[in-house]
């Protein structure tokens, strides 16, 4: 019930409920930003400014800026893998169906 002219969460919910398409991609973009923030850290941590880690991918700087504000696109493992490779590290592709998880490459 209405009190006091405000409306509840729950009656709002109930008028009108939320686009489950729209609330996958807001999920999705969370996700995407997660992500980058933790290469972000991740270059932090290794003591490089974006600049110079950039000269180590052999890309602009404006793209390294993207990619840790999470403008990647799926099919870019392979920029992934430089960046994350300019890091002394390794990016491995997993694959899981059902209960069952295997290292692609």
């Amino acid at each position: 019930m209405m009190s006091e002219g405000f409306i509840t969460l729950a009656e709002m919910l109930n008028i009108r409920p939320p686009d489950g398409a729209l609330v996958q991609n807001e999920a999705s973009a969370i996700e995407a930003r997660l992500r980058a923030q933790t290469l972000r850290e991740m270059r932090q941590r290794a003591g490089l400014t974006q600049a110079q880690l950039a000269e180590r991918m052999c890309i602009s700087q404006r793209r390294v800026s993207a990619i840790e504000r999470g403008q990647i696109s799926r099919a870019e493992v392979d920029t992934i893998r430089s960046y994350v490779a300019a890091l002394d590290g390794a990016v491995y592709l997993v694959a899981e169906v059902g209960d069952t998880i295997v290292r692609i490459a």
